[in-house]
């Protein structure tokens, strides 16, 4: 557990995404929750001593992000969009997604216990809570996925900012909108930051600014290199090619999180169907 002040933790080193939390003096809102069942009575246990769970908020519906919502008993906080996506998680999908991308796959909860964690507290596009001495900015940034959403709270200068934030490189775009990403990712950068809690690997305490900017260079730099793919009339298994020349793979996230190998050939082919998919033009499948 990272403490970066006195009121706010993040959980990091572990499989899943970057679970993390504020302490106000009324209770505990949690941002996102442990990835894997296998560990959450843990989590609970260590995060208890700061009092009691009053909300969780979902930054995705990426089910690294919420699979255990159910093993807290609290309202969920999400977007709109996030919600009416989150049940396409289904039992079926989960356990295939796990084996495909861990190299020891979660034990997904049943149907029931993952039902429990439906967020049913939603907004469109912005809402504020209001806790003892903390504020809670929570916004529908779209990037990483339609129904993004990052929580700012500015009394500790901290973002959580979860998947639209990496420190890693590249950035994930099997399931983007890039050109709102980007717009996202400006809006984060006029921002009072000291701390922004990534979706995976490292936080970032320092220089939020240049992580930032690196991280919509890193968005420009791809999204302009399929669209050019796009205007030459490039097929999708040749565009494949370009791009992971273009982009070799990233840097792993931390071998904490146990995802299996993603690299070499064919790591781009998923991204760029997106991509294909989404971008004007010929879809050149």
């Amino acid at each position: 557990m990272e403490q970066l002040t006195k009121n706010i933790f993040v959980k990091t080193g572990t499989r899943g995404c970057n679970p993390g939390g504020v302490i106000t003096s009324k209770g505990l809102v949690l941002i996102d929750v442990p990835g894997d069942p296998a560990y959450v009575d843990d989590y609970i246990a260590e995060i208890s001593r700061w009092g009691k769970v009053l909300y969780i908020i979902n930054t995705e519906y990426h089910f690294d992000h919420n699979m255990t919502n159910g093993w807290f008993e609290a309202p969920v906080i999400a977007s709109e969009i996030t919600q009416d996506l989150v049940p396409t998680n289904s039992d079926r999908w989960m356990k295939f997604a796990t084996k495909a991308l861990y190299r020891d796959p979660f034990t997904v909860p049943a149907p029931e216990k993952y039902r429990q964690g439906y967020p049913t507290i939603t907004f469109s596009q912005r809402l504020t809570l209001r806790l003892g001495e903390h504020t809670f900015q929570i916004m529908l940034l779209p990037g990483h996925t339609a129904g993004q959403t990052a929580v700012y709270v500015p009394e500790e200068k901290m973002l959580f900012a979860a998947d639209n934030v990496s420190t890693m490189g590249g950035a994930s775009l099997h399931d983007a909108l890039p050109e709102q990403w980007l717009e996202s990712l400006e809006y984060l950068k006029k921002l009072d930051l000291r701390f922004i809690a990534t979706g995976h690997g490292s936080l970032i305490t320092d220089k939020p600014t240049f992580w930032l900017d690196k991280q919509i260079s890193a968005i420009r730099d791809r999204l302009a290199a399929v669209k050019k793919f796009k205007a030459e009339g490039l097929r999708l298994n040749e565009a494949a090619e370009q791009y992971e020349k273009m982009f070799p793979a990233e840097e792993p996230p931390p071998a904490s999180e146990g995802f299996a190998d993603r690299g070499g050939p064919g790591f781009g082919f998923f991204p760029l169907l997106h991509l294909y998919q989404i971008i004007g033009g010929n879809t050149g499948l």
